[in-house]
This record gives structure tokens, C-alpha cells and sequence, in this order.
């Protein structure tokens, strides 16, 4: 399941297949936790973060931690898709 954090970038790549921006809208933890629990209830194994570029999301160290905490101990794993600039 692929759940966008949030839709903002700086990068403005040509390429991207999103229309991210610099003032783009970011998810709350709350959205996050409800879009999670929602792919557990459809029975999705595999989540990835995305965006624009998720690491822009200033609660997704957060929203790690939550999933790991809770989520992956039930045997789920996520992945995050990022361009890589802030890592």
C-alpha cells in the first residue's frame, strides 16, 4: 500500500510522476495511523511512504517509530521512497 506523506519537494525534477511543490500539504500522525490501520484491515503486507518526498513530513521519524512499535511486530514491513537528499 503506498500512502503519501505529503506532496511537497524541493527538488522539481522533470521526471517526477507527482506534482510536488515546495508548499505542498503534509499528512498528520492521526492520517497516518487511520491509512495504516485501513491496510491492515484489507490485508495489505507491505506498505511504502512516499510523497513528494516523505522525509520533508516533519513527524515521519514518528510515524517510523509507531509502525515499527506496532505494526511490523505483527510481521508487516514498510519501505520508504525517497530521493535520497536527506538521507
Amino acid at each position: 500500500m503506498l500512502i503519501k506523506l505529503t506532496s511537497k519537494c524541493t527538488m522539481g525534477c522533470a521526471h517526477c510522476m507527482e506534482d510536488a511543490r515546495e508548499d505542498g500539504d503534509v499528512m498528520t500522525m492521526e492520517a497516518f495511523k487511520r491509512a495504516v490501520l485501513f491496510g491492515l484491515y484489507i490485508r495489505c503486507g507491505v506498505f511504502a511512504l512516499s510523497g513528494g518526498e516523505p522525509t520533508e513530513n516533519e513527524e515521519i521519524a514518528d510515524m517510523c517509530e509507531w509502525f515499527d512499535a506496532t505494526v511490523h511486530k505483527m510481521g508487516f514491513v514498510f519501505s520508504i521512497v525517497s530521493n535520497g537528499m536527506w538521507l
